[in-house]
């Protein structure tokens, strides 16, 4: 992995974990993957999305 070293200079993180759950989104190098980053994060806790979106909507209040 030649990206490995460059990675850590640009998070620098001591406890870095490559497998957390959000390190694959913060990898994304540009905008063009965003959107299949973003659908890989609801793919994996869609729980925590649907709390998200419930919490939104109930912030907005009535429409």
């Amino acid at each position: 992995m030649a990206r490995e070293p460059l990675q850590r200079k640009k998070f620098l993180k001591p406890n870095y974990d490559p497998t957390a759950k959000l390190s694959r989104l913060r990898r994304i190098p540009s905008t063009r993957n965003l959107a299949e980053g973003v659908k890989n994060f609801i793919r994996t806790n869609p729980l925590l999305v649907l709390r998200a979106s419930r919490r939104i909507e109930t912030s907005k209040g009535p429409k």
